[in-house]
């Protein structure tokens, strides 16, 4: 219930207003009626969640929603020191040389070279990295870390990418060079 109107009204309201117009919403209703999700949906809502439900589906289209709503306000193409990372075409250069990486590899760089100086959970990393599509342990970030880390070494032609911190091993940071 909302106060003072329903749902559906809010949600016409919200995706009239340019400002709020970004806002996911899910409704959570006891309307499950097919004509009442239709309308909802058709409304601007980006989910549609009715009574009963289970908690982890919640939390499971929450985190759906809100990593479709998680889109990067910064450029496709990140620079700093001697360090590219182009997110469009899926490259990174060091020194103006390409540097091959795994898929995976390249979008936990991007996403740490992001969000400098952070520290994320592998859980978060999992969620941000893996997204749905994951079948891997939680460890499994940690390694991907590990072996991107070694790999980024400094090397007589090339310096170094990004330093893994020393943070506790249910974490992952990485500091630009």
């Amino acid at each position: 219930m909302v106060p003072g109107g329903d749902g559906l009204d809010l949600c016409r309201r919200l995706r009239l207003n340019p400002t709020l117009s970004v806002v996911p919403i899910i409704f959570l209703t006891a309307r499950a009626a097919e004509n009442d999700r239709v309308h909802g949906l058709e409304l601007g809502a980006d989910d549609y969640i009715t009574k009963p439900f289970a908690t982890r589906e919640l939390v499971a289209r929450v985190k759906a929603v809100l990593r479709r709503f998680e889109r990067p306000s910064t450029p496709s193409i990140l620079k700093f020191e001697n360090v590219e990372i182009d997110a469009g075409a899926m490259q990174l250069r060091v020194d103006g040389e390409l540097v091959t990486t795994t898929a995976t590899e390249f979008r936990l760089l991007d996403y740490l070279a992001r969000h400098p100086g952070r520290v994320f959970s592998r859980d978060h990393l999992l969620d941000a990295v893996w997204g749905d599509a994951r079948f891997v342990t939680p460890a499994r970030s940690t390694s991907t870390c590990g072996a991107f880390a070694k790999r980024s070494r400094p090397t007589p032609r090339r310096r170094v990418i990004l330093r893994p911190c020393a943070e506790p091993a249910t974490a992952s940071r990485f500091r630009r060079p």
